[in-house]
This record gives C-alpha cells, sequence and structure tokens, in this order.
C-alpha cells in the first residue's frame, strides 16, 4: 500500500508480517526508524521506490506489542533485562520480538534480580532490626519511669 507523508512524498505501508520479520531479524532491540529501514532492505525497496512510513511502522508495532508479539523498554529498562544498547536516547523505545526477549533478556533480567538480591543487607537471627530495639529502647524508657513513679519501687520505695 502507497501513501503520503507530511511533505507530499510516497511512503509504503508495510503489513504487519514484514514488519515483524524485520524485528525478528534485528539483532538487538531498535528504534522504529530502524525498524522501517530494515523493512526496506528486506523488502527490497530503495532508490526511487517509496519507503516504509515510519508512522505506519510505529503503528504497527504498537499493534504487535498488544498482541505479545514485540516487546518495547527504553534502553535504561533494557539495560536492566541484560540488554545493553548503544546510542539510543534515554527515553526511545526500543522494540524487539517476543522470541528474542524470551531467549535473552528474561534470562538476563532473572540474573540482575539475582544480583540485587546477593548485595542487598541480610540480617542474621542474632542480629536485632532497628525497629525492634527502638521499641525496646521505649519499652524500658516507660519502664523505668514507671519504678521511678511507683512508691512500692524506685526511689522512696518501701
Amino acid at each position: 500500500m502507497v501513501g503520503t507523508s507530511g511533505d507530499d512524498r510516497q511512503t509504503y505501508v508495510p503489513g504487519e508480517d514484514e514488519v515483524l520479520e524485520a524485528v525478528e531479524s534485528l539483532g538487538r532491540p531498535s528504534t522504529a526508524e530502524e525498524v522501517a529501514a530494515r523493512v526496506d532492505e528486506r523488502t527490497g525497496r530503495g532508490g526511487a521506490a517509496p519507503s516504509a512510513s515510519v508512522e505506519a511502522v510505529l503503528g504497527l508495532l504498537r499493534e504487535l506489542e498488544k498482541a505479545t508479539r514485540v516487546k518495547s523498554y527504553t534502553p535504561e529498562q533494557w539495560r536492566t533485562l541484560g540488554i545493553v544498547v548503544h546510542g539510543a536516547a534515554p527515553y526511545t523505545r526500543l522494540w524487539w520480538s517476543v522470541d528474542k526477549w524470551w531467549e535473552r533478556a528474561v534470562p538476563g533480567g532473572r540474573g540482575y534480580q539475582q544480583k540485587r538480591r546477593d548485595q542487598e543487607p541480610r540480617g542474621t537471627a542474632d542480629e536485632e532490626s532497628p525497629v525492634t530495639a527502638s521499641l525496646q529502647r521505649i519499652a524500658e524508657e516507660q519502664r523505668r519511669r514507671y519504678r521511678s513513679r511507683n512508691r512500692f519501687e524506685g526511689p522512696g520505695g518501701i
């Protein structure tokens, strides 16, 4: 299907399968622009032929995400999952196929979570939590006050 973009240049509107194939062929999470360029490469479009519309590709990527066929995260979120993507703006959504995500990102994310848990401070049974220590200190303070005022205990007691 051929349409026009804002600058009266003809663009190509790819189908879901073409976009999904392009996303799957990329070796890392990619921007909508990179996916559109890959669609052009894979379909042999170039030169005088209209290029894939980035807006149409983005719309299809969102539809594919709703259908859980692709995943999109920011570069920081991908890094948290163990996938480093260099050169992308921090707010940019990067798209990748669910199959690649399961293959590479899910195990990386589990590793990241395990590393975080290992780095968290852990108390032993012998150590008191700060809350328990504080409660015990307050209780002891109240016992001392009670004893000091009770005439049968503390100063002045019989």
